[in-house]
């Protein structure tokens, strides 16, 4: 088993870290994949660079992850994610950027209680790392997705 220690104060990792990757493109109209592909790319060029074992791969392409008013929207390779997680089967996850992980608290706070309790690690590769083991990461991470909201429901 390939086990980290993060220090978020040092913003640094002391070893390899089991990682999934994960994609998600809201439209893909033409079914062709582009979008998570490009984004597998880079987490994997990341990966590499941080010297992080990928492990898995989960992908959403075609899937919005906002669901209609008052429901949530079915994502099983977010959900596949969070799983590797929280079983401790990957230490990590990569992802292109933040909103292609979560775009609503509510799908933010399992990920938080996930985190806290396995000590993953969240990196996008656009964006840094993201800590969600400190309150003003957590803070940072709940008013991006506060964002990604009302993006979207602006977009509507």
């Amino acid at each position: 088993m390939i086990r980290a220690y993060f220090n978020p104060m040092a913003r640094t990792v002391n070893a390899l870290l089991r990682t999934v990757i994960y994609t998600r493109i809201s439209h893909d109209p033409d079914g062709k994949a582009e979008g998570v592909a490009r984004q597998e790319a880079a987490c994997r060029k990341l990966a590499a660079e941080l010297g992080w074992v990928v492990i898995g791969v989960e992908t959403d392409d075609d899937r919005t992850a906002i669901g209609k008013r008052g429901q949530r929207a079915r994502r099983p390779g977010y959900a596949a994610a969070l799983d590797m997680l929280a079983a401790g089967a990957a230490d990590a996850v990569l992802v292109w950027h933040t909103d292609r992980l979560y775009r609503q608290a509510r799908d933010l706070e399992p990920l938080i209680d996930i985190v806290d309790r396995t000590h993953a690690v969240i990196r996008p590769v656009v964006q840094g790392e993201l800590d969600l083991s400190s309150a003003s990461g957590r803070m940072v991470a709940r008013i991006l997705a506060s964002v990604s909201t009302h993006e979207v429901e602006h977009a509507v």
